[in-house]
């Protein structure tokens, strides 16, 4: 997925994925261990008045792919799979 949005700037644009999810790796149990410390387990349903409004957000913002399934290119602009049949052994990486 990371492929289809960055074109050329495949590196630079997985360094940020994996640094926001390292980033929410570590603050996501701060926050929700915080929440129900102060409010109980009921403290998680707070959790989703940021979350829902956010996934709205991202989903109206963020572009749809222009092509579905694989892309013409990668970024290096070699094409077609380059692992492809029922042995792939990494299928959600997208080889």
């Amino acid at each position: 997925m990371i492929s289809t949005y960055a074109g050329r700037h495949f590196s630079f644009c997985m360094s940020i994925f994996n640094a926001g999810g390292t980033l929410a790796f570590g603050v996501g149990p701060i926050i929700i261990t915080t929440l129900v410390h102060a409010y109980g387990i009921r403290g998680t349903l707070l959790s989703m008045v940021i979350g829902l409004p956010l996934m709205v957000v991202l989903f109206k913002l963020v572009p749809r792919p222009r092509a579905k399934g694989w892309p013409a290119t990668d970024s290096w602009g070699r094409s077609g799979r380059r692992w492809a049949g029922p042995g792939n052994p990494w299928p959600c990486c997208g080889w």
